[in-house]
């Protein structure tokens, strides 16, 4: 029995391991960084389905990247604290980005 568990958490471990990486080469791309952040909040589902677009207009009044994603994929935080939003702000350190969303007209 022993062994069974150990083997057991030998791939969860392995598994852990994939899924950060995972994230950590999604975060590297300002477009990616939309879709990985609807899966931490908990919308996995969304995130595939979604396909950012690069808001010229509210990047230029932001003064940085800003993503949209169709209205119908509209992210909505699962603790329900929040409106629904369709735009996220990216940020970025060094080599990776990660998005924000934002409820404001100007960012």
């Amino acid at each position: 029995m022993t062994k069974f568990f150990e083997r057991f958490l030998k791939c969860i471990g392995i598994l852990v391991f994939i899924l950060l990486i995972t994230g950590v080469f999604l975060s590297t791309s300002a477009k990616n960084s939309v879709p990985l952040r609807l899966v931490v909040a908990g919308h996995p589902v969304l995130a595939v389905k979604c396909h950012p677009k690069y808001d010229k207009w509210m990047s230029h009044k932001a003064k940085k990247p800003v993503y949209d994603i169709s209205k119908k994929y509209q992210f909505e935080p699962l603790n329900g604290g929040g409106d629904v939003t369709n735009m996220f702000k990216i940020n970025h350190l060094l080599i990776f980005h990660w998005a924000s969303p934002t409820w404001d007209v100007y960012v």
